[in-house]
């Protein structure tokens, strides 16, 4: 599959500024655009893993709803921050418990920028990242969220 990348031109600034830097199978017909070759490395743990990871007594219907809404759409957030690189690495970790909290990390990394001394107060290298946050599951309240 041919992958695209739209150019920072004066006619692309003028007209598809938004895209500029963009990666994509269709680009729009007119806009200036270069042919790049793409690298995507996914390492993502399943809903269907995730969806076991948490007690069974949690297993409502309300749960698997919301955590299924939740994965599908950090999975679109990732998939649009891979746009944005030729060469990513995109992780979705499986569950580390912490309290009564159920925490799938997940990051998207620019692989073609180079490791920095760049670190959050998580200790989470963050000099390569693109995109990054968790969904949360809290075992109290049965609630689902995610984070930033």
């Amino acid at each position: 599959m041919k992958m695209y990348r739209v150019v920072d031109s004066d006619f692309n600034r003028k007209i598809y500024p938004d895209l500029i830097g963009k990666i994509s199978t269709s680009p729009p017909s007119y806009a200036m655009v270069k042919e790049v070759s793409v690298i995507r490395e996914r390492k993502w743990t399943s809903l269907i893993d995730l969806i076991s990871g948490i007690p069974k007594e949690s297993n409502t219907e309300g749960v698997i709803l919301r955590l299924t809404m939740a994965y599908k759409s950090e999975m679109q957030q990732i998939e649009q921050a891979e746009n944005r690189a030729d060469h990513t690495l995109s992780v979705l970790l499986p569950w580390r418990i912490a309290g009564s909290q159920y925490i799938a990390e997940f990051y998207v990394n620019n692989m073609k920028l180079d490791e920095k001394d760049e670190y959050n107060w998580h200790g989470q290298n963050t000099s390569r990242w693109l995109y990054a946050g968790a969904i949360v599951f809290d075992e109290r309240d049965k609630r689902v969220s995610t984070h930033h």
